[in-house]
């Protein structure tokens, strides 16, 4: 039987992290020819996870001027989603190329499968603009997304299925992290203030929170603030040159190095969180008094991940972070490369 040929697409690291284990997985499996197409960055990005993936051919067209234009996108993907027997993307809120890769993909009669990556913001991912842009069949991480994707009111419902988290099982399949001797607080960056000001979560207050009240409490672990994708970098960089006497620092480590050195993790509500937690570092977040609880979508308390909500929680767990004891992974997680490969197999041979 010939292998089909299944084209994988993301923008944004969420569907990168989903999509690297399924494209180790599929390199030589028998029934998959699988392939990836993004930008230049992110093809570059996906070559580091994957040294062996295969990048399609026409992939050095997707500029981000291209991305950028859903005409000039549509008329490549048109062109070549016809050679495939099925897409699988990624769902980026603040990118078009899964989103218009999915309607063209409906448009040519491919079959598609999108993979949800965040608990938030389904309408933003699958609808561009008046249009919606749903897949054949959408991936889930666990019952919780299935059923909030479930309650859209979708003109036509795609097929739901809740694989779990490629990713997440890659995780926990890892040995245990062993941080340095001299291992920082780790403070995880995200823009609320930039994509939800109506949240009311200020990363910003909260990182001046953090520092103030670990000095105050004599804390003096080096403080390292690992910045987000789409962060403000020049703002992050006054941040740290205003506490530079007080050992606090810019995160410059590739993710590798960053585990290695990192004694315990606080955020707010960052999946990097949910990462460091499965390789045994101890993790918690800080839900700021008068925020919208809606912003906090991450499972946190399924992983064992701290909530911190006033300052004396925050000194105790600085002084006495949880444990380096393995985060439970549930199913799905546990299979959710096979369960996405078969789901996979059981759309492209019906």
């Amino acid at each position: 039987m010939a292998r089909k040929k299944v084209l994988a697409v993301a923008h944004d690291k969420g569907g990168l992290n989903l999509l690297a284990p399924l494209l180790k997985a599929w390199k030589g499996h028998a029934g998959i020819e699988a392939s990836f197409a993004s930008t230049p960055a992110v093809c570059a990005d996906m070559c580091v996870r994957v040294p062996e993936v295969v990048l399609a051919p026409w992939t050095d067209k997707l500029t981000e001027q291209v991305c950028a234009s859903r005409a000039m996108l549509s008329t490549i993907i048109c062109e070549k989603l016809p050679g495939y027997d099925a897409v699988v993307c990624g769902t980026s809120a603040n990118a078009v190329l899964e989103r218009q890769t999915l309607r063209d993909a409906h448009t040519c009669g491919v079959p598609s499968i999108s993979f949800c990556d965040m608990w938030c913001a389904y309408l933003v991912r699958y609808t561009d603009g008046p249009e919606w842009c749903a897949p054949e069949v959408l991936w889930t991480l666990d019952k919780r997304m299935s059923d909030e994707a479930a309650a859209i009111a979708w003109p036509d419902r795609p097929q739901i299925e809740a694989v779990g988290s490629p990713f997440f099982q890659e995780l926990a399949e890892l040995p245990a992290i062993q941080p340095s001797e001299n291992a920082a607080i780790r403070f995880i960056s995200e823009p609320a203030l930039r994509y939800f000001p109506e949240c009311r979560v200020s990363e910003y207050e909260i990182a001046h929170h953090l520092i103030r009240t670990a000095r105050s409490a004599g804390i003096q672990r080096r403080i390292v603030i690992r910045t987000h994708p789409d962060d403000a970098i020049e703002t992050w960089r006054r941040l740290a040159w205003e506490y530079r006497e007080q050992n606090v620092e810019l995160d410059v480590r590739p993710m590798s190095a960053c585990l290695q050195d990192t004694h315990q993790a606080v955020g707010i509500s960052s999946m990097l969180l949910l990462e460091m937690r499965l390789r045994r570092i101890p993790a918690a977040y800080i839900h700021p008094d008068g925020s919208d609880p809606a912003y906090f979508c991450l499972p946190f308390e399924d992983f064992q991940i701290r909530a911190l909500r006033t300052g004396e929680q925050l000194v105790q767990w600085l002084k006495n972070p949880t444990d380096g004891m393995a985060a439970r992974i549930n199913p799905p997680h546990k299979t959710a490369v096979s369960n996405a490969t078969e789901s996979l197999l059981k759309l492209v041979n019906r």
